[in-house]
């Protein structure tokens, strides 16, 4: 579960993906509503918010690990709730 924390990390994501080698830019089109410029790569496709600041919208990639990831929500609250500690599963626990 450890893994999935990259996800969270914003700047850490966007520095792998802008150490993509051989970035071309694509075509416009919209995500959700939202208009985006693709950028095709040699690891995958991205797409990237061309109005107000240029989020990260929608990364797809193929390969032995495909990833189709929609990032929705930016900027907005999230509001979450602590569940009971016998709710809580440890994937990292053994015991």
């Amino acid at each position: 579960m450890k893994g999935l924390t990259a996800l969270c990390d914003r700047d850490g994501l966007l520095r792998e993906i802008y150490s993509v080698p051989c970035a071309e830019k694509g075509a416009l089109t919209k995500i959700d509503g939202q208009e985006a410029v693709t950028i095709n790569t040699t690891q995958g496709v991205f797409h990237v918010a061309t109005k107000g600041e240029p989020f990260l919208l929608k990364v797809t990639t193929s390969g032995p690990n495909p990833i189709d990831l929609t990032f929705t929500g930016i900027n907005q609250p999230v509001q979450v709730a602590v569940p009971a500690d016998k709710d809580v599963y440890d994937a990292d626990d053994n015991g």
